[in-house]
């Protein structure tokens, strides 16, 4: 079974015993976003082919892949932000769904972009945290630094297969 496209990453090559839940959580970013996860195409996957026209797909009452995009972004930034101590950043349903009416090949890169960097962002500030780290609270939130992080991996496997459905409209 292999785990992720990054050898250095790859949990089939460590001491189980060894591993730290940030190591996980690391490895689980990696292959969900834009590795091998068992389950299917990774985020990057999913997004690497859509066109400019599938991108403003969406059914009655829901949002558009693009929609979805930016909302994944905001929940990364949301996670970057408090685990870089900004108390103050938050984010909201109003903010998180912004309205996108209209697509450029432009607009569509800059996001895919931004939602990449959102990766790298996570994964420098995942290799240098603690497992007591993530055991800490979220400010403003009743939830662990490990829940969040978490619930990033999950909330991007959810849109991704919302994602791969209105393609297929």
């Amino acid at each position: 079974m292999r785990f992720s496209k990054n050898p250095s990453l790859n949990m089939e090559n460590t001491n189980q015993m060894n591993i730290t839940e940030t190591y996980r959580i690391t490895e689980l970013l990696r292959r969900t976003f834009d590795g091998e996860p068992w389950y299917g195409p990774s985020v990057m996957d999913t997004l690497s082919d859509v066109t400019l026209e599938e991108t403003l797909n969406q059914l009655p009452d829901s949002h558009t892949v693009a929609e979805l995009v930016e909302h994944m972004i905001a929940w990364r930034t949301f996670a970057i932000k408090r685990l870089q101590g900004d108390t103050e950043f938050d984010v909201n349903q109003e903010a998180s769904f912004v309205k996108i009416s209209a697509m450029t090949s432009e607009l569509w890169r800059d996001m895919l972009q931004r939602l990449h960097q959102t990766q790298e962002a996570l994964l420098q500030i995942l290799s240098q945290i603690s497992d007591e780290k993530l055991a800490q609270m979220v400010a403003g939130r009743n939830y662990t630094f490990d829940r969040l992080l978490h619930g990033v991996i999950h909330h991007d496997i959810y849109h991704s297969g919302q994602i791969v459905l209105l393609r297929k409209m």
